[in-house]
């Protein structure tokens, strides 16, 4: 008799956990400002950079990389675990 495969037949451990996302955004009206989200089933985190022309200058990617960082310390789900291994984040 073969046996197929059903998510979740074997518990909860075995489901793949929904996929997190991660958007940039200028901020309307402000062009210097945008906001970073990571979003999943279990929370949403968002980021507003404000950039300053004598200031740090924070590239898109490495404003992404934040962001996941300070979703999986928020919430320490496994959703972000594409994002986390896409953009070179520790757990």
């Amino acid at each position: 008799m073969t046996r197929r495969y059903t998510p979740g037949a074997f518990g909860a451990s075995h489901r793949r956990p929904p996929a997190a996302t991660v958007s940039v955004a200028p901020v309307p009206c402000q062009d210097t400002m945008r906001t970073v989200t990571v979003d999943c089933a279990h929370g949403t985190t968002t980021l507003t950079i404000a950039e300053h022309p004598s200031g740090v200058q924070i590239a898109g990617q490495a404003a992404a990389v934040i962001a996941v960082q300070r979703h999986f310390a928020e919430e320490g789900c496994a959703c972000t675990a594409e994002l986390r291994r896409r953009y070179g984040v520790a757990p």
